[in-house]
């Protein structure tokens, strides 16, 4: 018996770094004072930084970005004319700090790639034992509970892992114990249909 499955939902991308990619982004974060970006950001995380010029970045994720617009038009059935990199950070998070439920706004996509995630942060995972959230984790929420439907995505962040998905798709970062520093960067587009 034949059957299809109906795409409906926010389209939520995943891929991976490569390698040299996600050196390159390294070089890019720094701790300047002068850019702190907390005001602007909903999470409970210290040191947050504003990425300034964010041209090197898009050159850098080509290869992300144009996955991404095939899986966009593939999804939505419609050309796009343009992806435009809108503002950026990068998140150094240590042990206790989350960021709560939240969107992005001013934009359209919202973005999240992993730098670098210490191993001590799976082990808390490992030693969890709950079907629930668990340290460190990343959680997309799609729809309140509703029968039949799923309600969310948990993912257990590793180095190099990017995520691309609508600014109004509800998210949360669970904290972790490990006295580790986590890096990551966040980047909001204006994706425009041709």
């Amino acid at each position: 018996m034949d059957y299809s499955i109906l795409y409906s939902g926010p389209l939520l991308f995943k891929s991976s770094l490569k390698e040299s990619d996600r050196l390159a982004l390294l070089k890019i974060c720094n701790k300047n004072k002068k850019i702190k970006f907390n005001k602007e950001l909903s999470g409970y995380i210290k040191e947050e930084y504003q990425i300034k010029n964010l041209d090197p970045v898009k050159k850098i994720l080509k290869d992300n970005l144009d996955d991404f617009v095939k899986c966009y038009e593939h999804w939505y059935n419609r050309p796009v004319s343009s992806v435009e990199l809108k503002k950026g950070w990068t998140n150094f998070m240590k042990a206790h700090e989350y960021n709560p439920p939240h969107i992005h706004q001013q934009c359209n996509f919202a973005s999240v790639f992993y730098l670098d995630v210490p191993e001590q942060i799976k082990k808390e995972e490992n030693d969890l034992e709950t079907n629930g959230c668990k340290p460190g984790n990343i959680t997309f929420q799609f729809h309140t509970a509703v029968k039949g439907y799923i309600q969310n995505y948990l993912h257990v962040p590793k180095t190099g892992d990017l995520f691309i998905f609508p600014s109004t798709l509800l998210h949360t970062v669970n904290p972790f114990n490990s006295n580790v520093t986590r890096i990551s960067m966040a980047i909001n587009f204006d994706v425009s249909e041709a």
